[in-house]
C-alpha cells in the first residue's frame, strides 16, 4: 500500500511538474512568434528600401563616383 501511495505522490508531482513546463514553452512560443513577427516586418522593409533603390536610375554623379571607386 505504501508502495501505491509513494508511486501516486511522484506521478502528481511529475504532473504538476510537466504542467509548469508546459507554460513555461507556451509563454516562451508567445514571445518568438511575436520576435518571428517583427523579423518579417523588418525584412519586408528592407526589401521595401531595397527595391526602392535598385529601380533608381543612376545619375552621372553617381556612375562617376561608382568609377572611381573601381579605380
Amino acid at each position: 500500500m505504501e508502495d501505491t501511495e509513494n508511486e501516486l505522490q511522484r506521478l502528481e508531482s511529475n504532473h504538476l511538474e510537466l504542467l509548469l513546463h508546459q507554460e513555461t514553452l507556451k509563454k516562451q512560443l508567445t514571445f518568438k512568434k511575436q520576435q518571428l513577427k517583427q523579423f518579417q516586418a523588418a525584412v519586408k522593409e528592407a526589401q521595401i528600401l531595397l527595391d526602392e533603390k535598385t529601380s533608381k536610375p543612376s545619375t552621372p554623379s553617381s556612375l562617376c563616383l561608382r568609377h572611381l571607386s573601381l579605380v
